[in-house]
């Protein structure tokens, strides 16, 4: 994988950290069942962003022949990830 994929891949990681405090801020001004199905998104979001950054930061470490074999399954789960924050601000 080259630097600038690595790279991407990095900054993308970090606006879907971004958005996801924007939603705990908003979360922060809402009340009752709304706030608690808010509150299990964002834990649900954090905790998959964290898989990603941990599987990515050892994947990081590999060759680039296993990037390209992992490409596709990185790329899905973030695109996955994305959706649903933007699903989450529209709500």
């Amino acid at each position: 994988m080259s630097d600038k994929a690595f790279q991407e891949f990095e900054k993308t990681l970090r606006e879907v950290g971004d958005k996801i405090e924007e939603l705990i801020a908003k979360g922060a001004e809402m009340t009752g069942e709304a706030r608690k199905d808010l509150d299990k998104s964002i834990e649900k979001l954090k905790a998959k962003r964290d898989e990603l950054e941990v599987k990515f930061a050892e994947f990081k470490k590999e060759s680039e022949p296993r990037w390209n074999a992992s490409r596709d399954h990185f790329e899905n789960a973030l695109s996955e990830i994305k959706a649903a924050v933007k699903t989450l601000f529209k709500g």
